[in-house]
């Protein structure tokens, strides 16, 4: 029973902990701005009075000891400082003091600092020699400087804590920006997400359907009114290209003969006799089937010499290929002729039968349909590499914004003692 009134007790005595939202942190950093600046000014207006006051005083004792040679002008202790010392120490002091002092406690005590060391400066520059000629006035001038001296040190203490504290009202009001521009960042990037999900969604449906359509097409075209087209076609195809394989056979025939006789003609008259063989032999080592109009006038000049080294036995014909072709009841020339006419005659009527089949409205259908697959398939692959892009952008910005609402949250509680709640 004591145990739990001392409990209930204990819950009333927690202190209640001030909160305040995020949309309130600008006008309470503005409030602890305008409070620190008042601050800072109402703890430095006596020093700043005093320092015034005390740069006026200072100012007027130099002016007097200035005025003090001239009236002394003649004392032979002071000629010489009359004409160089005491006129440098008066131009150094007097443009330290006429430096303006600003209202800004801050930059009040930056132009006070650079006016002391211009005073400090001058007092160990010229005025040490001054020291033992007007040892009074010098000490009440020494005097004075130190005053100022005390007072700025009054200052610092104040100045640095002011300084610290719009340090860390900028910070906070950095990071505050920061957290906005974050969270702005992520709610355009979740609606973008969102947007592409629906792209992606839309055009999946819209390439299952153009799927749809290519198997029709397709199907349509293997099995249905193109069915028969495509059957001519191969057969037409297959007829091409068994007379470019026949066409080829022989022209092989041909390279292997010749080379024989290029051979023939090289050991017994030189290679210069051998240069039409060879350039035929070049020709048909080549890949593919040659030119006919290249091929076929080094044919007729150059049969003539083989067929003569045949017959001689220069030339021995070994397999039943080589001596079909080059029997004397064979016209090479013509053969050859015949084979290139009837694989161009084949390709005409393939290349005829293709160009109809292709330009079947079915095919352009089909063609069109797979460009269209082709489209989509990149736009889905695109807008993945976006997403994806996005999704991890969004990560890194979901913990940039809870480390940066801590470090706001902190900041705050350290200047203020309030807790600082998302609204």
């Amino acid at each position: 029973m004591f145990r739990r009134i001392k409990d209930l007790f204990s819950q009333h005595a927690e202190e209640v902990v001030a909160t305040c939202g995020m949309d309130e942190l600008p006008g309470l950093l503005e409030s602890l701005e305008s409070d620190s600046a008042a601050t800072e000014r109402e703890n430095t207006r006596d020093q700043r009075t005093a320092i015034r006051q005390l740069r006026s005083d200072l100012s007027a004792r130099v002016q007097n000891l200035a005025s003090k040679e001239r009236e002394e002008a003649y004392h032979p202790k002071l000629e010489t400082i009359a004409k160089n010392t005491l006129p440098q120490f008066e131009r150094a002091m007097l443009s330290s003091l006429g430096k303006e002092l600003p209202e800004d406690p801050g930059e009040f005590y930056l132009a006070a600092t650079d006016s002391l060391k211009g005073c400090v400066k001058g007092l160990a520059g010229p005025g040490r020699y001054l020291r033992g000629v007007f040892p009074d006035e010098m000490k009440e001038i020494r005097e004075t400087v130190d005053l100022i001296g005390r007072e700025m040190n009054a200052m610092t203490p104040v100045i640095a804590t002011a300084r610290s504290r719009r340090a860390r009202i900028a910070g906070i009001r950095a990071d505050l920006a920061r957290f906005h521009a974050a969270v702005d960042e992520q709610i355009t990037g979740m609606a973008e997400v969102t947007g592409i999900r629906q792209d992606i969604e839309n055009t999946e449906r819209e390439r299952i359907l153009i799927r749809d359509q290519i198997r029709e097409i397709q199907e349509a075209v293997e099995h249905g009114v193109l069915k028969s087209e495509k059957e001519e076609l191969l057969h037409v195809q297959q007829a091409y290209h068994d007379e470019e394989r026949a066409l080829h056979a022989d022209l092989a025939v041909l390279l292997h003969v010749y080379r024989k006789g290029e051979k023939v003609l090289g050991r017994i008259h030189g290679a210069a006799a051998a240069k039409e063989i060879e350039a035929v032999v070049h020709m048909l080592s080549g890949a593919g089937i040659p030119e006919e109009g290249q091929l076929q006038p080094n044919l007729v000049r150059t049969l003539p010499p083989v067929m003569s080294m045949i017959a001689s036995g220069e030339i021995a014909l070994k397999n039943k290929e080589e001596k079909e072709l080059f029997s004397g009841d064979c016209d090479i020339s013509a053969r050859v002729r015949e084979g290139y006419a009837r694989t161009e005659g084949a390709r005409i009527r393939f290349q005829g039968k293709e160009r109809a089949y292709q330009d079947h409205p079915l095919q352009a259908d089909l063609r069109a349909a797979r460009k269209k697959d082709e489209t989509l398939s990149l736009r889905i692959a695109t807008q993945q590499s976006r997403l994806l892009g996005l999704t991890d952008r969004n990560e890194v910005l979901e913990k940039e914004i809870a480390l940066v609402f801590e470090k706001i949250r902190s900041g705050i509680r350290d200047l203020t003692g309030k807790d600082v709640v998302q609204t």
